[in-house]
């Protein structure tokens, strides 16, 4: 298994938002609920036409509910999650958490619930990138995810039992999150420090998608080695900005090459199958937007191997 790695500069991503969230209750109109920005824009919802908001609660379970005259919720912040789930709560499949990558203005880690899956994902730019997955057995379908002291249960439409990811101590869950290094967690309240700690890693320090940055790779001993350790420098001055094109890639660029070094995260595409390492090399330098490329040797020896493309080396 090797890993090559392209001298081409990658781009740089930076993205700053502001957002202002308020909430606008009125007791004879139809906007229940109103989200603004600097930038003017406005979200409205509302479950029928007539309906008239009367109450602004938030419960001991930290739901903030908007009920009307009947006290019957018209809104619910459990239904939108940020990026944690809180015991008592439930959501509709599909549905996502997100956690920002600091390292990264423009990318960002998600959750996403789905009928048939619940995957983990590196986003940046237009690409997502899986690095942990769960699968129910036989196939079965999900309908709603709910947070409950014993963990998080996914229910199909008769809110049966379609599967469950569990703590690995036994304590009462207070909530899940996804973490800013991408992890899935599980947190209980220890009344003795008085503080949350952890129950459940989906992942260890190695299987992050980030655990060593950009620039680095994580040892069996969950230590970080920068690529230089592996003899992998940064490209020339004069080669770093040059002009990246199909024609002239071979003269002003090359591929550094790591063996017995593999990522966390999958493929955005399916890898190409029956080729050789240097094919694989060569379509990465032809690919302005490739940074790295995973080159995993066939088990027939006579056969190519599989590679596959990515646009930053984690």
């Amino acid at each position: 298994m090797r890993l090559c790695v392209s001298d081409k500069s990658t781009r740089n991503f930076s993205l700053t938002t502001k957002i202002f969230l308020g909430f606008s209750i009125t007791r004879h109109s139809d906007k229940v609920a109103k989200q603004t920005n600097p930038f003017k824009s406005e979200l409205r919802y509302s479950r029928s036409p007539y309906v008239s908001a009367q109450v602004l609660r938030l419960t001991r379970s930290g739901n903030l509910r908007l009920l009307d005259a009947k006290n019957q919720y018209v809104w619910q912040s459990f239904d939108k999650p940020a990026d944690k789930l809180l015991r008592g709560q439930r959501i509709g499949v599909p549905s996502y958490l997100t956690a920002p990558v600091t390292m990264i203005g423009s990318a960002f880690f998600s959750l996403e619930l789905k009928e048939r899956s619940i995957t983990a994902n590196f986003n940046v730019g237009i690409k997502r990138y899986t690095y942990w997955e769960l699968t129910p057995r036989h196939n079965r379908s999900v309908a709603f995810a709910e947070m409950d002291v014993l963990g998080l249960r996914l229910l199909d439409r008769q809110r049966r039992p379609v599967a469950q990811i569990s703590p690995a101590i036994e304590a009462q869950v207070s909530f899940l999150a996804l973490g800013e290094d991408g992890n899935l967690g599980m947190y209980f309240y220890d009344s003795h420090d008085m503080k949350f700690g952890p129950s459940y890693e989906a992942l260890g320090f190695c299987e992050l998608p980030l655990a060593c940055g950009l620039r680095g790779v994580c040892s069996a001993a969950g230590e970080c080695d920068d690529f230089s350790t592996y003899g992998v420098h940064p490209a020339p001055a004069a080669h770093r900005h040059s002009a990246c094109n199909a024609t002239t890639v071979a003269d002003r660029h090359y591929m550094a090459v790591m063996e017995g070094v593999t990522t966390a995260i999958r493929p955005a595409s399916p890898p190409t199958a029956n080729v050789t390492m240097r094919q694989c090399a060569d379509s990465c330098l032809r690919d302005c937007s490739c940074a790295a490329a995973l080159y995993v040797l066939a088990a027939v020896a006579d056969t190519g191997g599989a590679c596959s493309r990515y646009e930053m080396t984690a």
